[in-house]
């Protein structure tokens, strides 16, 4: 969720699908529980304390760097340092990326658990006395609820 590689990539998922669902309901729990983790309020606390002392850092580098010349490149040139506003940047940046994560991991559950839903639930697969199917509907049913249910994930505000 907040990498590239954090949640799988949509090929390897149609390949768990593909390959009788099974891993691919481990991955949508897996992720789930990501999502439950997120919701978590000590959770919450820790990121936005993280990115506040960050903030924090960055602040402190720009007033030394501001306060100080600082000599740059073979000839030794004294320069002058302009804030950039590096903490803002950081909140903003910060800000984006847990929306993101949020967004994508609300996306991959939808789509992917639709997708097993689709390939493994129809009226003639529930009827089914396969066992393996059988135990699989049932995972999937269970999956459906608690996804549906997972409730909100409540981005902090940084």
């Amino acid at each position: 969720m907040w990498g590239d590689h954090a949640i799988n990539s949509d090929e390897t998922m149609q390949n768990y699908v593909a390959d009788g669902g099974t891993r691919a309901v481990k991955n949508l729990k897996d992720v789930l529980t990501a999502w439950r983790y997120h919701q978590t309020p000590a959770i919450n606390t820790i990121l936005t304390n993280q990115v506040a002392r960050v903030g924090t850092m960055l602040e402190q580098m720009e007033v030394y760097l501001e306060s100080n010349d600082i000599k740059f490149g073979r000839q030794g040139n004294l320069v002058r340092y302009r804030r950039v506003g590096l903490q803002l940047k950081w909140r903003i940046f910060m800000q984006k990326r847990v929306t993101l994560a949020r967004s994508k991991a609300d996306t991959y559950m939808t789509t992917w658990l639709e997708k097993l839903q689709n390939g493994y639930t129809s009226a003639v697969q529930r009827a089914s006395t396969d066992n393996d199917l059988v135990i699989l509907i049932a995972k999937i049913d269970a999956l459906t609820t608690a996804i549906n249910g997972r409730g909100a994930w409540n981005v902090p505000t940084f």
